[in-house]
C-alpha cells in the first residue's frame, strides 16, 4: 500500500510539473513567438506597363517604401531571369539612399529565390526593424562580380512598372531616383490573429 502511495504521489508530481511547464510555454513563450509573416506592401504591376529593367555588377537597382507595420523583416522583389545557375547577388536596406552605412547587407545564393511561372521572387530575410511603422527605407540590389562569368551570365534582369503605382516611394538605379517602381512586397512579423 505505501508503494502503490509513492507510485500516486510520483504521477502527481509529474503531472503537477507538466502542468507548470505547458503553463510558463502558454503565458510567456507563446505571446512573443507565436507570430505569422504578413504583407505589409504590395506593389504589383501589371498587363502593358511592365518592364524589364537589366542590370550588371556596375549598376544596381533599387527603390524607397514607407513602412505601415512595426517589425519589417523581410522585401521580396521579381526578378525576369530563367537562368540562375551563376547568378550571386546582394541586397542592402538602408534607411535613406544617401545614408553611408546599410542597416542590413545579405548575400543571396539560388536558394533565396521561389520560382513562380512568371519570374522569380526574390525573397530576403533580415533580422526585424522593430520600430519600422511610418519609417522610410531604401532597399537596393546588385550583382556580384564573378570572374569567369560572361556579360550575359552578369546580367541580372528585375521586373518594374512604368507608371507610378506606389505613391510613397521611388524606384531606383545607381543611386539615383528614376520612373516607375519596382514590382517588391515587404513583410512584417504579426501575432497570430492580428489582421493586417
Amino acid at each position: 500500500m505505501n508503494n502503490h502511495f509513492s507510485k500516486g504521489g510520483l504521477f502527481t508530481i509529474v503531472v503537477s510539473v507538466l502542468c507548470l511547464a505547458l503553463a510558463f510555454v502558454y503565458l510567456f513563450y507563446l505571446p512573443r513567438h507565436l507570430q505569422a509573416l504578413s504583407v505589409d506592401i504590395e506593389s504589383l504591376a501589371g498587363g502593358k506597363d511592365t518592364e524589364l529593367f537589366s542590370f550588371t555588377p556596375d549598376e544596381n537597382t533599387g527603390q524607397t517604401f514607407i513602412s505601415r507595420q512595426s517589425n519589417l523583416c523581410r522585401v521580396e522583389a521579381l526578378l525576369g531571369n530563367v537562368n540562375f545557375q551563376n547568378k550571386a547577388l546582394l541586397f542592402h536596406l538602408k534607411e535613406d539612399p544617401e545614408d553611408i552605412n546599410d542597416l542590413v547587407t545579405v548575400p543571396l545564393a539560388v536558394s533565396s529565390l521561389m520560382t513562380m511561372r512568371y519570374g522569380n521572387f526574390l525573397a530576403v530575410n533580415f533580422p526585424v526593424q522593430r520600430n519600422s511603422k511610418d519609417k522610410q527605407y531604401y532597399f537596393y540590389i546588385e550583382v556580384q562580380q564573378e570572374a569567369k562569368q560572361s556579360k550575359v551570365e552578369k546580367e541580372c534582369l528585375i521586373l518594374y512598372s512604368i507608371a507610378d503605382r506606389y505613391r510613397e516611394g521611388t524606384r531606383y538605379v545607381n543611386h539615383k531616383p528614376v520612373q516607375g517602381d519596382l514590382v517588391f512586397k515587404t513583410r512584417y512579423l504579426a501575432p497570430v490573429g492580428v489582421s493586417e
